[in-house]
């Protein structure tokens, strides 16, 4: 077998892994659309790659640049929706004495959207400086 051919299989198997994972993140999606009440055919059910995006140069946490990413590539999911695409995606709750009472619990972000009238008003601020950044 020829180099040609070996990459030409080890691209087929990226392909299908990578189709494997949008069919993962496609049900994912859906299922947290349902949870939040939305219908399938909302705008904010339409299918968009988990992009990366490019990292503030004063903001290199992978977990704050993933929260972005999802924030940015999911922006018109309601913020309940959001919050179980970051337990989904297993994105930590920030660090702070406010938030330990949540952090064992499953789902925390949703958990803590739910049941602290406080750290829902945060949340809703990460969000939105989130969605700017």
């Amino acid at each position: 077998m020829g180099q040609a051919e070996r990459e030409s299989g080890e691209l087929g198997q990226a392909l299908k892994a990578l189709e494997s994972q949008r069919e993962r993140i496609d049900r994912l999606r859906k299922s947290v659309v349902s949870a939040c009440g939305e219908s399938e055919t909302s705008p904010a059910v339409q299918s968009k790659p988990l992009s990366t995006g490019t990292p503030h140069p004063l903001d290199s946490n992978p977990d704050i640049l993933k929260r972005r990413a999802i924030v940015r590539d999911n922006s018109e999911v309601p913020t309940p929706g959001i919050c179980h695409l970051f337990d989904s995606y297993n994105v930590p709750l920030p660090s702070g004495p406010d938030w330990e009472l949540y952090r064992e619990q499953k789902p925390p972000w949703a958990k803590a959207y739910q049941k602290d009238r406080n750290l829902r008003k945060r949340i809703r601020v990460i969000i939105s400086k989130d969605k700017k950044a």
